[in-house]
């Protein structure tokens, strides 16, 4: 993930943290380069090494470095690979780039003295940065620049008066969340919550929906997945909300299109939200065999305990004029007027002293226990994670993606 505005994140992005560090009088002398380009694994790397990955921006893993050099034909066949399997980017700059996604985890490719270099990301492991690395335009047959194309799954950038939009960027699914998204989204909220020039946060969603739940295709390898995984899984849903609702600074969520499941727990979590009239919401967890312990406290927070009960429990999907008069929305404004609204609320907001508005929020928060403790967000997460296991989860996820009814729906 990219900060736009943040001098301690450049923005270089991993190949040009490299293509920095390798230069004469770079971070890493000769010798370590030797060493580094042999080594395939972390297991081959000794402390200094692991020390100097660190200040390139690598994270412990496992591995904790992975790259490979290869060359010549053999490099070409690393990149005609990629582009048939999974669908290589390229990216001009001073020396090529390439970025692409997997489904296992992050690959990156760069060209680098004469060299084609490629590193693998483990799934789960938290290798990559979110550091911008996949920002720069790509330059592919689906266009340049097309939001979602290689780009982060969240996008953030900070304006001159400290005013944060945090875009959700996966538009092909809706914006639907998986361990990337979650992972860039609660790494970006602490990044920004951190900062004494951010003012407020505006959460929006690229492309035609606003936040369309979790993406079914992951949650469906989480109920396959071993149990540490799985729980930790649920545990990034249940934290990065609670790292939302409880955000030093005001919050704002602008809702268009789909809002469903932790669209909704985005929704409930955020000090203001906004929706357009044709917005359309539902705590759709049911429908799918599983259960939205993830949000369960922010729901009751934000509706209120009988409307939670009956939309949690039903799975309805509900128009923006019932979200606002449950509380899931403060205002429904017009399309066309929805920016001029946003700016008259971010102009009140600036108004107001942000130590207060920080000592406020928490006080609110703390006074009517608000606040999830580790142990509670820990029994969500295990809930949310044994049904999502559950016989019941895994043929509700399956009715979905073979597009049927589940087998405990009968008419009769």
């Amino acid at each position: 993930m990219r900060v736009e505005g943040d001098e301690r994140q450049p923005g270089l992005g991993m190949a040009g943290r490299l293509r920095q560090a390798f230069r004469p009088g770079g971070k890493i002398d000769g010798e370590r380069q030797a060493r580094l380009r042999g080594a395939g694994n972390a297991d081959n790397a000794d402390a200094t090494d692991l020390e100097q990955a660190g200040e390139l921006g690598w994270r412990p893993g496992k591995p904790v470095l992975d790259f490979h050099p290869v060359v010549g034909d053999q490099g070409e066949a690393v990149i005609k690979k990629a582009e048939q399997q999974v669908g290589l980017a390229r990216a001009g700059g001073p020396e090529q780039q390439y970025a692409c996604a997997t489904t296992g985890g992050t690959a990156r490719m760069y060209l680098h003295g004469g060299a084609m270099w490629y590193g693998s990301g483990v799934k789960g492991s938290g290798m990559w940065p979110n550091d911008g690395h996949a920002s720069v335009p790509c330059i592919g047959e689906r266009g340049i620049g097309e939001p979602g194309v290689g780009q982060p799954a969240v996008l953030v950038g900070v304006d001159a008066r400290g005013v944060a939009q945090v875009t959700l960027n996966r538009p092909a699914r809706g914006n639907a969340y998986d361990g990337e998204l979650l992972h860039q989204l609660a790494g970006g909220l602490e990044a920004l919550g951190g900062r004494a020039d951010v003012r407020a946060i505006v959460i929006r969603g690229a492309g035609k929906h606003f936040q369309a739940g979790a993406d079914l295709d992951w949650l469906a390898c989480m109920a396959d997945a071993p149990e540490g995984e799985a729980y930790a899984a649920s545990m990034a849903t249940t934290r990065t909300m609670a790292v939302l609702n409880e955000f030093p600074k005001p919050t704002l969520a602008v809702i268009h299109g789909a809002c469903f499941g932790g669209g909704c727990g985005l929704a409930c979590s955020v000090d203001v939200a906004l929706a357009t009239p044709a917005a359309i919401f539902g705590l759709t967890e049911v429908r799918v065999g599983v259960a939205p312990t993830p949000i369960a406290a922010q729901m009751v927070q934000a509706m209120g305990l009988r409307h939670a009960r009956r939309y949690a429990l039903t799975g309805e999907r509900f128009d923006a004029a019932e979200a606002l008069r449950i509380g899931l929305v403060h205002e429904v404004v017009a399309e066309e007027r929805l920016e001029a609204r946003l700016g008259e609320i971010l102009d009140a907001i600036l108004l107001s002293a942000p130590g207060a508005i920080a000592v406020t929020k928490r006080a609110i928060l703390a006074a009517n226990d608000l606040l999830l403790e580790e142990r509670m967000m820990a029994e969500l997460a295990e809930a949310g994670r044994r049904q999502r296991a559950s016989p019941e989860g895994r043929e509700g996820l399956a009715a979905f993606r073979e597009k049927r009814r589940p087998g405990w729906y009968s008419k009769s």
